[in-house]
């Protein structure tokens, strides 16, 4: 599994052709994960492995200033909503990096403590397309 870590970025979301920010993020992560299929072999006294697909997530925190898109993820989770997404982030070296996914979201959780600022923590779940090629793509 790779994972790549970073401390800002900022959260798109593709409405009729054209990349719309919804929302700043701070604390995210994106897991790849390549899956595997075992191969036995009789009599073969090592394990073989076979690359079947990739896997990806991206999960990250905002810190909610308005109710501008309060409850986009909800209701994208909730209605199983194949949506682009376009992650602007910046890693925790300085780092920037765009990535373009295709993908559902799948989590979302609001902390409204109180006396203290209201925070969601949400998790989008990345899908291939329907060749079953990755879809995602890195600008550096």
């Amino acid at each position: 599994m790779a994972r790549q870590t970073g401390q800002f970025g900022a959260v798109y979301v593709k409405i009729g052709g054209v990349f719309t920010k919804i929302f700043d993020t701070y604390d995210w992560t994106f897991d790849t994960k390549n899956e595997l299929l075992k191969i036995p072999i009789k009599m073969d006294a090592t394990e073989v492995y076979q690359p079947s697909h990739n896997d990806a997530s991206f999960t990250a925190k905002r810190i909610i200033e308005s109710s501008a898109w309060l409850g986009f993820i909800s209701d994208a989770s909730l209605n199983d909503t194949l949506t682009i997404w376009r992650l602007d982030l910046i890693d925790s070296n300085n780092a920037f990096t765009q990535l373009t996914v295709q993908g559902f979201a799948e989590t979302e959780t609001y902390n409204t403590p109180s006396g203290a600022r209201a925070e969601e923590t949400f998790k989008l779940q990345i899908s291939g397309d329907s060749t079953g090629a990755n879809s995602w793509s890195f600008v550096h």
